[in-house]
């Protein structure tokens, strides 16, 4: 949480860092809700490449045409990489694929964050099929902003992932489905315009082991869960500005605890509450009004 944007260019090298984290997040109001917060990053430090010992690096940021990833491409330690990339740099993107590659044995989490100048643009031009071949193929946790040409078609193999984190990338209903094949995903997070259908669908025998949902943004106004789904999902939160429709309580076979955030009609949280008291497992229900009501 600080406003540094760049080291100085003869800044000090620390050959024994393990971690370097940096950002600055700023909401425009209270309501995080309806409004979009802005994300800045440091550069990388110069001297990166002699850092050989450095296992997180988050967030960066990448300078047109990505050539300092190049040095963070020989960090072999590196197990957790959070860039943040220009939604026109599209040689520093393919740098970082490159880098993806090579770190393909050691990443263990990965961030990436394409910013633009208009928080509802996001970049269909990037995609990372293209690193088919050199995948992470021991990602555990996974992070997506920005990029709105659809899932990597490798997410499909990573069996070990476990927490995956969805934002401004416009994704369709196969895309959910792809997500609940991943058998050893425990953590799912849809934040802001991560999905384009205001009806969200969570079919059978999908999300086998999910344990905590998190959705959030004015996109989605209705979630269904079909019978059989989901079954051992143990906490929802869904922070809304409209709420239509949430059907299917009944058949998380695991809930223990429902977040509303948002304004509803009162009816509707009345007709949750009667599915709640008639689960088995007496989950918790707890309703926050939008900031300000």
């Amino acid at each position: 949480q600080t406003k540094i944007s760049v080291f100085p260019r003869k800044s000090l090298v620390l050959p024994m860092l393990k971690h370097l984290f940096s950002g600055h997040t700023v909401y425009p109001s209270e309501d995080v809700i309806r409004q979009q917060e802005s994300f800045s990053a440091i550069h990388i430090p110069h001297q990166i490449r002699r850092m050989t010992n450095m296992e997180i690096l988050s967030h960066v940021k990448v300078s047109h045409g990505g050539m300092e990833l190049i040095a963070v491409g020989q960090l072999l330690k590196l197990r957790k990489l959070g860039v943040v990339i220009h939604d026109t740099d599209k040689d520093g993107f393919d740098s970082l694929l490159h880098v993806i590659g090579k770190l393909n044995k050691c990443l263990r989490s990965l961030s990436v964050q394409i910013r633009s100048p208009s928080a509802a643009d996001g970049s269909n031009g990037f995609d990372m099929s293209m690193m088919y071949s050199t995948y992470p193929r021991l990602l555990e946790s996974l992070t997506i902003c920005g990029i709105k040409s659809g899932l990597p078609p490798w997410i499909e193999h990573l069996h070990q992932l476990t927490k995956v984190t969805l934002h401004d990338t416009s994704l369709t209903e196969s895309a959910i489905h792809v997500l609940g094949k991943l058998v050893g995903l425990r953590y799912l997070r849809l934040r802001h315009r991560s999905y384009v259908r205001g009806d969200l669908t969570i079919s059978t025998r999908e999300f086998k082991n999910l344990r905590f949902l998190f959705i959030e943004g004015p996109d989605i106004v209705s979630i269904s869960f079909d019978e059989g789904a989901a079954p051992r999902l143990e906490r929802m939160v869904w922070r809304f500005t409209r709420m239509v429709s949430l059907v299917g309580i009944g058949h998380l076979l695991s809930i223990r605890e429902l977040e509303l955030e948002g304004d509803c009609d009162l009816e509707k949280i009345g007709v949750i509450l009667r599915d709640i008291k008639a689960h088995p497992n007496d989950p918790s229900l707890k309703h926050i009004p939008a900031a300000g009501n």
